[in-house]
C-alpha cells in the first residue's frame, strides 16, 4: 500500500550528547530532557534506555544526573528512507515468490478486476515493525524489533514462517540467521523426533561444589543407561540456547 507507506516514517534511535543544564546553570528536569530527545514522556525514555544493549553506558546519567554537565542518551529520529515503498515491494516480491506463489509488481496501467492481488501492509508502532500479508490463501503477519531493511525482511520472513509450515525448514536453511529463535526451536524439535528417550541433567542442588562437569555426567550416564537399560540421547539445552541471538 504505497499511499499508507509513503505517509509513514520510521523512528530510529541515535546516540546524542546533550546539555544537562540550561545556560543559567540550572539543572534540566527529566520532562524537558525527554521532550528534547523526542519521547512522549519520561517513562518511555527510561524504558527505551533500559532495554538497550548499551544501558550500562547510559544508567549513570539517570542515576546521578547532577554530576554531569553533559550526558549521552538515545534520541528518536525520523528515518524516511526506511519505509520506502519500492524497497518494501522488492523484498515482498522476492520472498513471496520464493516461498509461496510467483508474483509481479502491479503494472502502471493497472490490472483487471479478477486479477490475483497480494497486499503488503507495513506499520510501525512504538518499537515494533509489523508486516501483514494478505491475498488468495494467504493471511498472516510478522513482527520485528529491528529497523530499516533488516526489520522489513525479518517481519516478512516471520509472517511466511508462521503460516507456511511445509516451508519452514527451507526458510531456516536460507535465512536461519534472520529468524534465529524460530529456527533454533525447529532444529530442537527435529532432534527430539529422532529419539524416543532423552536424558536430562538436573543441577538443582544446594551444594554443587563437588558436582563434575555436566557434559561429562551426561556422557557417562548416556553410555551406561543405553548399554544396560534403554537407548537414550542427551538433550543439550545450551546447544540451542546459544543459537538464540538477538533477532527481536
Amino acid at each position: 500500500n504505497e499511499k499508507r507507506v509513503s505517509q509513514s516514517s520510521e523512528e530510529i534511535l541515535v546516540e546524542v550528547e546533550i546539555d544537562m543544564r540550561y545556560q543559567s546553570n540550572i539543572q534540566k528536569n527529566w520532562n524537558a530532557i525527554a521532550k528534547e530527545l523526542g519521547y512522549s514522556n519520561v517513562k518511555k525514555m527510561i524504558e527505551t534506555h533500559k532495554n538497550h544493549e548499551n544501558w550500562d553506558r547510559y544508567k549513570k546519567f539517570f542515576n546521578k544526573p547532577v554530576k554531569f554537565d553533559k550526558g549521552k542518551f538515545l534520541s528518536k529520529k525520523i528515518d524516511q528512507r526506511s519505509m520506502d515503498p519500492l524497497l518494501i515491494s522488492e523484498i515482498a516480491i522476492s520472498l513471496i515468490s520464493r516461498y509461496f506463489a510467483e508474483v509481479i509488481p502491479i503494472p502502471p496501467d493497472g490490472v483487471s478486476n479478477d486479477a490475483c492481488i497480494y497486499n503488503v501492509q507495513v506499520n510501525r508502532t512504538e518499537d515494533t515493525l509489523i508486516t501483514t500479508l494478505t491475498g488468495k490463501d494467504l493471511n498472516t503477519y510478522g513482527e520485528s524489533k529491528k529497523t530499516g531493511v533488516d526489520g522489513i525482511q525479518q517481519s516478512m520472513l516471520r509472517a511466511l514462517f508462521r503460516m507456511l509450515e511445509t516451508k519452514r525448514k527451507e526458510i531456516c536453511d536460507e535465512h536461519g540467521s534472520v529468524l534465529n529463535k524460530e529456527c533454533a526451536l525447529l532444529l530442537a524439535e527435529a532432534e527430539i523426533e529422532t529419539s524416543e528417550c532423552w536424558l536430562g541433567i538436573s543441577t538443582d542442588m544446594e551444594n554443587q561444589t563437588d558436582v563434575p562437569d555436566k557434559k561429562l555426567v551426561a556422557e557417562i550416564a548416556t553410555s551406561l543407561i543405553s548399554q544396560y537399560l534403554v537407548e537414550v540421547m542427551y538433550f543439550e539445552k545450551s546447544k540451542f540456547e546459544k543459537m538464540f541471538g538477538e533477532d527481536e
